[in-house]
């Protein structure tokens, strides 16, 4: 059974999912004030240079006409508020200013600038501050933003459809979909959440792929794609199309129309994809195939998520089997997609185990965060 706190701070959660996307590449971060058992404001972040979740909160509660002074009241917000200056002053001199006595959020923020300095500057200024409120979750509602700056890497995502029987195309590539609409609408608005998009050789030239969100409203992630040996035709639509910014990885010298190029040794696609990202401050990147681009992921251990579509009915017998699910995988939860298929999402033990306890993890909570 949830209590009143952990209810104000899912309630956090629930608005911080109104800045997906556009909040990227800062977290998701929702806030409520709360007088007694009564929420007088709330707010949330909705873009880089706009005001954070926790002033936004405030001026609406202020806008109202409440009394932030009284000893009851409590903002609460998912993330550690932010005590430095970016684009906007720092959230903790405004909650001081506006004499709030208390805060209460659900885990810290490992951004090196902030990272316990927000807590600290509270504590200082005479706030009774609480942490640790359904951390697990909120850790997950932003763990794109949380590996980005613990790790310095964006946070990865493979993901794939494949049939009932585990192919994920025919041997001569004549497969063209194996979910059904709503899947691939659901497949373009994860396209949505994430920076960059990456394919390899055989799904660029096979699937002639635009990578965009088209069945999804939303904003198009950067677009990459893996063409070591500079074979790819210059004609592909992911090199001539404009709505979304497209790199090659090569090791050739070569013009791929209006797509810039990564000059790399062959063999370093991962790296120089990781290193390209880190450049242009991205901090997801969803890899979409085939299958030999993600078992290099694999291999190296260098991803986070497994997101997999599966098909109720569509069996090709034989064919490009589907990537096999490390065995250091934990099974997070599967849902429908549709009415014919389900998606399947599995984390790495090794890389995001170590950031959230997953033991403690309630699936139902965040089966339906992006």
């Amino acid at each position: 059974m949830q209590t009143k706190e952990e209810w104000f701070i899912k309630r956090c959660f629930d608005l911080a999912l109104n800045g997906i996307p556009t909040a990227m590449p800062n977290p998701y971060t929702g806030s409520v004030i709360v007088s007694g058992e009564s929420i007088i404001g709330e707010g949330w972040h909705c873009c880089p240079g706009k005001p954070h979740a926790e002033v936004v909160a405030i001026t609406d509660a202020l806008n109202q006409g409440y009394d932030l002074i009284k000893e009851d009241v409590t903002l609460f917000v998912n993330l550690e508020p932010c005590v430095h200056f970016g684009k906007t002053p720092p959230c903790v001199s405004a909650i001081v200013n506006a004499g709030i006595k208390n805060v209460v959020f659900s885990h810290k923020d490992p951004d090196r600038r902030v990272n316990g300095e927000g807590l600290r500057y509270l504590q200082e200024h005479g706030v009774r501050v609480k942490e640790g409120i359904l951390r697990e979750e909120g850790l997950w509602l932003n763990r794109r933003f949380i590996t980005y700056h613990a790790t310095g890497r964006p946070y990865i995502i493979l993901k794939w459809a494949q049939t009932k029987d585990g192919y994920i195309a025919r041997k001569d590539y004549s497969s063209k979909w194996i979910t059904d609409e709503l899947s691939r609408q659901e497949a373009h608005r994860l396209r949505t959440t994430e920076g960059a998009i990456l394919v390899g050789f055989n799904t660029a030239i096979h699937d002639n792929p635009l990578l965009t969100a088209r069945l999804w409203k939303g904003l198009n992630p950067i677009r990459i794609v893996w063409d070591p040996k500079g074979m790819l035709p210059e004609n592909l639509k992911i090199f001539n199309d404009k709505s979304a910014e497209t790199f090659v990885i090569t090791a050739v010298d070569r013009k791929y129309g209006k797509a810039n190029v990564k000059k790399i040794q062959e063999g370093q696609e991962l790296k120089a994809t990781i290193d390209l990202l880190a450049e242009l401050n991205v901090i997801s990147l969803l890899v979409e195939g085939g299958t030999k681009t993600i078992q290099k992921f694999l291999d190296s251990g260098m991803w986070d998520e497994i997101r997999f579509f599966e098909s109720k009915n569509t069996f090709f017998y034989e064919g490009i089997k589907a990537p096999s699910i490390p065995p250091d995988a934990i099974f997070l939860f599967s849902m429908p997609s549709s009415q014919n298929d389900t998606n399947y999402t599995f984390v790495n033990s090794q890389t995001l185990g170590t950031i959230i306890d997953f033991s403690r993890l309630n699936s139902e909570l965040i089966r339906f965060i992006p």
